[in-house]
């Protein structure tokens, strides 16, 4: 296979041509995925799912991975179809297109690139097929309605709505032939966070997931609008462990799904001065394109929220640390009970625990919750306080009696939450803030509540109210966190806090402190 002729080359654009003469430079002397370990992990996952998200950070290979799984079904598999997709041609050309007219020329590979009836493919000696494809408004996806592929995988695919994705990823379909072989019909998507894509994929596969540390089995049988799991798997850190990782379903109604989240240092063959002009974008696109954060996004409510600040591994409670709960009622929907605890030397809420299900009653929930909150001898833990949602001191839910003495009648006392949507709003952003002195906020969260860790960075402004969330969103987690910090308001154990030297003369001062607040607080 030859490399362009000058003619070919002075046709592209100058930008194109940039990247043409980049992969050239490339010494390649067989095409293998090697030194982009979380690139490797992809490609290892992509295997045993039926829907992969990998991304995050502009530079994370995330093209070069399209292109080479495509080809490497297409020379496995004979008579293979792929179908590599984006939002407009001439990305399309620059990203996909020349870059496999390069790898092909460095391999010799047995593949001709022609354009037949506007569409632009490989078409192997094999019988296998690349098709290259692109599709701006959802009424072009109508172009792909009578074709049939055994892979697509979508680039940028935030570009895309998620009408597109969908329709589009609905041309999967494989023959027996093809099935014998071993093929198995599957979709990779590629890309970073933010665009018109985003919240479909983070809801979906980012949230859904937590954050990547889980393969997620959706139930489809009944659709896709709002699919129950069936169950989630832990993924193993090292990549030879997953490898051998086994993914129980039902091929005939589950759908298998993972992410892979990368970042540009993930990346070894990128130019150094690539993520300096990375780090010159504006906040929200410099956290999405190079630190690969698929938590912040455009009209999000709390900025302030970083899994990495935020988000601690589980350790023991001390026993004087005070406990608190809050509890957001909810039967169709889910009812939410938090567990906090209160860090008395620098005055950090840790949530330790959560409680997050639908369709169970009011009593059931109030069982639930007493027995969740016991040690692990049996010993009930010491709870200062239990809010819950104001509402249900009038609810009776059909029951003859509020919810909230039902809760009572089953030994766990609740009062009324603080129900100052705003100001509650205000006060979780200020815990979640950074200290000035420390760096540290004082919210931290355990990683394994991880529906209050799905929902909290995905709430959104109201478009009415822009100082509330929008109410449809899945909220009620985070309902139960601004009743559960409304206990301890931050201003509050602001004031409170004061770190003091250790040893004798810290305890000195301590205690003239304390006289001295004594004294003011007198009647002369």
């Amino acid at each position: 296979m030859n490399l362009l002729s000058d003619s070919e080359f002075l046709q592209l654009t100058p930008a194109e041509q940039d990247e043409y003469l980049r992969l050239l430079e490339t010494d390649l002397h067989a095409w293998r995925l090697t030194g982009n370990k979380r690139q490797e992990r992809a490609h290892i996952l992509v295997g045993k799912t039926d829907w992969l998200l990998y991304g995050g950070a502009a530079g994370g290979g995330k093209s070069e991975l399209l292109a080479y799984h495509a080809h490497e079904l297409s020379m496995k598999y004979p008579g293979h179809r792929s179908l590599l997709i984006r939002t407009a041609l001439p990305e399309l050309r620059r990203s996909l297109i020349i870059r496999s007219q390069v790898r092909y020329a460095q391999l010799n590979v047995s593949a001709q690139l022609r354009s037949i009836d506007n569409v632009k493919a490989w078409w192997y000696d094999n019988g296998s097929v690349i098709e290259y494809g692109y599709c701006s408004r959802d009424e072009d996806v109508g172009q792909f309605m009578s074709a049939e592929y055994d892979f697509i995988g979508f680039d940028e695919a935030t570009q895309f709505t998620p009408y597109q994705m969908l329709m589009i990823s609905g041309r999967l379909r494989t023959s027996r032939k093809m099935t014998k072989l071993g093929v198995r019909t599957h979709v990779l998507f590629a890309t970073n966070p933010g665009d018109r894509g985003h919240t479909f994929l983070y809801r979906m596969m980012v949230q859904a997931t937590n954050g990547g540390r889980y393969a997620v089995v959706y139930d489809v049988s009944d659709g896709f609008d709002d699919p129950d799991i069936v169950h989630r798997v832990e993924l193993p850190d090292d990549n030879e462990r997953l490898a051998k990782l086994d993914i129980p379903h039902d091929p005939n109604k589950h759908l298998v799904i993972a992410f892979v989240p990368s970042t540009v240092d993930d990346n070894p063959h990128i130019d150094p001065s690539y993520r300096k002009h990375l780090s010159m974008l504006p906040e929200t696109e410099r956290k999405q394109k190079l630190l690969g954060d698929w938590d912040t996004f455009t009209g999000q409510y709390f900025t302030e929220y970083r899994r990495d600040l935020h988000v601690v591994q589980p350790f023991e409670i001390p026993p004087e640390w005070p406990r608190y709960r809050g509890i957001d009622f909810g039967t169709a929907n889910p009812y939410a009970c938090l567990w906090g605890a209160w860090n008395p030397a620098d005055g950090t809420c840790y949530v330790y625990r959560e409680s997050y299900q639908k369709n169970l009653t009011a009593a059931q929930q109030a069982m639930l919750i007493r027995e969740l909150s016991k040690h692990p001898n049996g010993k009930a833990e010491s709870i200062t306080s239990s809010v819950i949602d104001p509402s249900t001191f009038s609810n009776v839910s059909g029951l003859g009696q509020t919810v909230a003495s039902v809760y009572n009648s089953l030994n766990v006392p609740v009062t009324r939450a603080k129900n100052a949507r705003v100001a509650g709003w205000q006060n979780l952003r200020r815990y979640l803030q950074p200290d000035p002195e420390s760096g540290e906020p004082k919210l931290k969260v355990f990683n394994h509540c991880e529906n209050l860790l799905r929902t909290l960075p995905a709430m959104r402004h109201d478009n009415i109210n822009p100082e509330d969330i929008d109410t449809d969103d899945e909220d009620h987690a985070v309902d139960a966190l601004r009743y559960l910090l409304a206990c301890r308001p931050y201003n509050e154990i602001s004031r409170r806090r004061k770190d003091y030297q250790p040893g004798a003369e810290g305890r000195v001062q301590k205690l003239i402190d304390k006289l001295d607040r004594s004294a003011k607080k007198r009647k002369w």
